[in-house]
């Protein structure tokens, strides 16, 4: 058995901070992957940002979670909803190994910007619609609340997905991605965490 696990790390470049009185988003350029992705994340503790601008580098701990939202006409729908738990500035590469210099921690060589999604829940939903495509919805405990992230499965990872069943316990790791979507004259910007490995657990502690 293995506890629950709802971890999202990017680090990447600050591309832009939009603030309002109660929340904030920050947008990440990410070239972790083999395309550069520009995730958003919502923040809603604006003291992890202060200090922060635009093109500092930084690493952030998020957890994923689907919001339940109530339209006009009291239609529910879910938003996908990336949180920032926590935000640092990311460290230049020597900066652990030169700690009696007299060296900027901040400027200099970075490594490789990582994108790195755990996810360790219960099944709640399945959506299969070809054998290449597979939709995992978990449910997440967080301490008192019960959290939701879908994890999109391709090809290999599709097929196992399928046959996971509501109520199954399972453990996924994958990327954050994000790209512009056209729907109906209007860009979108859609956000998905995909899986790259995933397997039964016995069960959550």
């Amino acid at each position: 058995m293995v506890k629950a696990r709802n971890i999202i790390v990017v680090t990447g470049k600050i591309k832009a901070i939009r603030e309002n009185r109660q929340s904030a988003t920050i947008i990440i350029e990410n070239q972790g992957e083999k395309v550069t992705s520009y995730p958003i994340f919502s923040v809603y503790d604006t003291d992890l940002i202060r200090g922060f601008r635009v093109n500092m580098r930084v690493q952030i701990t998020a957890h994923a979670e689907n919001r339940k939202s109530i339209d006009f006409d009291d239609s529910v729908t879910y938003i996908k909803d990336f949180v920032v738990d926590k935000m640092e500035r990311q460290k230049r590469m020597l900066a652990p190994y030169l700690l009696n210099e007299k060296i900027s921690e901040y400027e200099g060589g970075f490594s490789r910007d990582r994108n790195t999604c755990l996810m360790i829940g219960k099944v709640f939903h399945v959506y299969h619609p070809n054998e290449d495509f597979t939709v995992v919805t978990l449910q997440i405990p967080s301490d008192s609340r019960m959290n939701q992230a879908d994890v999109v499965c391709f090809k290999r990872q599709a097929e196992q997905a399928a046959e996971f069943v509501p109520g199954d316990t399972i453990a996924a790791g994958g990327y954050l991605t994000s790209k512009l979507e056209d729907r109906e004259e209007t860009m979108v910007q859609k956000q998905s965490i995909v899986a790259r490995d995933l397997e039964y657990v016995s069960g959550l502690i």
